[in-house]
């Protein structure tokens, strides 16, 4: 399983680096997304994230930091990144 670390802050200029990385990285096998480090993230890297989620294979997001979850929760994305999307992907 391939792995995408998010940094600490996941804002604009964050998701717009990482983006390339989610495209080149998401295949045939779910893609892992470590969120332990994040302290905060903005609506744009939510939306690459959903939209990686989205795909056929899925995202599954580890170790979530309480930041993390939070920013989650606020944007009602529960369903696509929440910890229910690790076994059955997308929503």
């Amino acid at each position: 399983m391939n792995t995408v670390t998010l940094p600490a802050i996941c804002d604009r200029a964050a998701a717009r680096a990482l983006y390339p990385e989610l495209c080149d990285s998401i295949g045939p096998e779910r893609l892992s997304v470590n969120a332990s480090a994040v302290e905060r993230t903005g609506q744009a890297m939510l939306q690459v994230l959903a939209s990686a989620a989205t795909t056929e294979s899925g995202i599954s997001i580890e170790e979530p930091s309480e930041p993390f979850v939070k920013a989650i929760k606020l944007a009602g994305l529960e369903t696509i990144l929440g910890s229910d999307n690790q076994e059955t992907g997308a929503a």
